[in-house]
């Protein structure tokens, strides 16, 4: 190839990385329009709250108690009006997707929502994956029961010429995560990132169970499409089969999140693969789908100001369970959380 095709090539690489950075800081821009929106509406939501407890007690007395039961109707249809308002705002962020469909690296990404994980699948049998339709739990030989503290603890080391404070020890041997994500069906469903995820969680609880299992419980009740792809709300229902309860978090912030890891808690996140990963998962550009699940299992802190520095996720992409889980950057994995509009899914209780 002569000199110049390779420079042609280069300024249309450069073109496309330049319309892909605008493009993106107008997808950030609206999000913290929306998210500011949001934050002006709850205030008025809470004024109006505080003015009912005032109409309470003025409904209490018998003057002027029509009048005190009129306004009082009033202000909650308000209230209503803006709580619809916050869930236009919230549907229209979620338009990208909400259901996650992570595939071997190297292949392509969907970002489907929840109701076509539905229609994506084909008529096929109960027992097509090796399971009954609302096959016994997951969790294996015995039950889940939740500990009221976590049985983890932390440790100081030195990391990158800083003292740091790592939860648990998620560097050691760790059999409990899944990898070799779509090798339990070679010809089948490849993009299970979000089953595998949900089969780590219910293995730190205390249970025993691998992709095998979790696919087919997935797709035997209805929570996955054709190629493994899941939601949030599948996972509840994914880590439900097992006897752990969860819910769904939107927007929360992954600090957050990682309270809740350090606390005991299991904790799915949606990413953007190519963010979080671009060595694995390819370049990243607006709109390209590249939804993907992991389990946020440690995060690593400054010992003197305790920011977090990295955050440890295990990635069922890994080929081993020492190679699937990967220390991120702190920036780095908030920003790939973000462009899946922060979707998570929390245990209610404590597991490991």
């Amino acid at each position: 190839m002569d000199d110049e095709a390779v420079e042609a090539i280069h300024r249309v690489s450069d073109v496309g990385d330049e319309e892909s950075s605008k493009l993106e800081e107008k997808t950030e821009k609206t999000e913290e329009e929306r998210k500011q929106i949001t934050e002006e509406i709850n205030k008025e939501i809470d004024k109006l709250s505080s003015g009912l407890e005032t109409l309470k007690k003025a409904s209490s007395l018998e003057f002027g108690r029509s009048a005190a039961e009129q306004v009082t109707t009033e202000y909650k249809k308000q209230i209503q009006k803006f709580k619809d308002l916050i869930g236009e705002l919230d549907s229209s962020a979620s338009d990208t997707g909400r259901a996650i469909e992570g595939v071997s690296a190297g292949t392509n990404y969907e970002f489907q929502e929840n109701d076509s994980v539905n229609e994506s699948r084909e008529d096929r049998s109960a027992s097509t994956y090796g399971a009954s339709q609302n096959t016994n739990t997951l969790f294996g030989d015995g039950e889940f029961l939740p500990l009221i503290t976590t049985n983890q603890t932390s440790e100081v080391v030195m990391l990158n010429g800083v003292m740091s404070v790592v939860f648990d020890h998620p560097f050691d041997d760790n059999s409990t995560r899944i990898c070799n994500q779509g090798s339990a069906y070679p010809t089948g469903p490849q993009g299970t990132c979000g089953c595998c995820a949900c089969g780590t969680i219910i293995n730190k609880a205390g249970g025993s169970t691998n992709e095998h299992e979790t696919v087919a419980y997935a797709w035997n009740n209805g929570l996955c499409s054709n190629s493994g792809g899941t939601s949030p709300e599948s996972w509840v229902g994914i880590l439900g089969g097992a006897g752990i309860s969860s819910h769904v978090t939107t927007g929360t912030s992954l600090e957050n999140l990682a309270h809740e890891v350090e606390q005991g808690r299991g904790v799915v996140i949606g990413v953007s693969a190519c963010t979080y990963c671009p060595e694995l998962y390819g370049h990243y550009f607006p709109g390209k789908a590249d939804g993907h699940a992991l389990v946020l299992e440690s995060t690593i802190r400054d010992q003197a100001t305790g920011q977090i520095l990295e955050y440890v996720v295990s990635d069922s992409n890994g080929t081993s369970t020492r190679d699937a889980c990967r220390r991120v950057p702190a920036k780095v994995m908030e920003k790939a959380f973000r462009r899946r509009n922060g979707q998570s899914v929390v245990t209610n209780d404590v597991i490991w």
